[in-house]
């Protein structure tokens, strides 16, 4: 379980990485509303598994 939010971290920060530097060459507003989109869905994801975690340990 763990080695899944750490490639969820991993995956979520090269995104966000690549949206960024796409914003820097192309000035598209859109890369920042996607990257802004990914860091949502990777906080939200990353608290579900949290959570579903701390609940099998604590079974």
């Amino acid at each position: 379980m763990l080695i899944v939010i750490r490639l969820l971290g991993f995956f979520a920060i090269a995104t966000i990485g690549a949206s960024l530097l796409a914003f820097v060459v192309t000035r598209n507003r859109r890369w920042l509303r996607f990257a802004l989109q990914v860091l949502r869905l990777a906080v939200v994801a990353g608290v579900v598994l949290v959570l579903l975690y701390m609940v099998e340990r604590l079974l």
